[in-house]
This record gives structure tokens, sequence and C-alpha cells, in this order.
């Protein structure tokens, strides 16, 4: 599973404080294995000291982070097209 590989390295890392861009890595993942990455994404976040940028299309994913993660600790801005 390469999201919990790539988060586990950086955990493992001596960097503290540190910021991952995460590019809609769930983009091919069924319903059941988003839901799975949400909770990895969240475990990360509880652990670690780092934060996370999550850059998606897909709305459903940013419902499953909510459900792991505090509201204090997820903040979701969505863009919009410029004409």
């Amino acid at each position: 599973f390469y999201l919990a590989a790539r988060l586990a390295l950086i955990a493992e890392s001596q960097l503290e404080n540190g910021l991952v861009i995460l590019d809609d890595p769930c983009i091919s993942m069924d319903q059941e294995r988003r839901k799975q990455a949400a909770g990895i994404i969240a475990k990360f976040l509880r652990d670690t000291s780092h934060q996370i940028i999550y850059l998606s299309k897909d709305e459903d994913i940013i419902e499953d982070i909510q459900e792991h993660v505090s509201k204090t600790s997820f903040i979701h801005h969505r863009l919009s097209r410029l004409t």
C-alpha cells in the first residue's frame, strides 16, 4: 500500500513539523480502500507533528477523512475555476 509506506517513511524521518503534500493518492481506490487510507492519514496526523495538504477533485475522500480526524485539525478549502 503505497500511501502507508510513504507516510511511514516520513514519520520515521528525523524531520519535525514537516509539510506533506498528497496529490490525489486515493484516485484509483475503491470506497473501502479509500476509507482505510483516510484512517491511515488520520493516524499519521495524530502520531506526528506534520501537516498535510491533500489535493483532490474527489469530494468523497473529504467526508472519509473528516470521519477520522477531529474538526479542529481539518480545514477544507474548495477552489473554483477562474473563467
